[in-house]
């Protein structure tokens, strides 16, 4: 079964009063759309290194453990 838009699926806990970035947006866009970070860091204008260590950091705030579910997070709120 899914889960309304804008709350949290299965064992995912949805983070209280988390804001991303719009740069955090246009990275998590980019991988949603099939971009390796590799792509995504030039896309960007940073290094692959800085694009790896953001995406950590989404990761890390939004209390996921895998980008494909920070990519979810934002796609199910209509941020991307």
């Amino acid at each position: 079964m899914n889960s309304p838009a804008g709350s949290p699926g299965f064992g995912e806990v949805q983070p209280p009063g988390v804001t991303v970035a719009d740069t955090d947006l246009v990275l998590l866009s980019c991988l949603a759309d099939g971009a390796t970070l590799h792509e995504v860091a030039r896309r960007l204008h940073i290094s692959h290194r800085t694009a790896s260590r953001r995406l950590s950091e989404i990761c890390a705030s939004l209390g996921v453990s895998r980008p494909i579910q920070a990519v979810a997070w934002a796609a199910r709120r209509g941020l991307i």
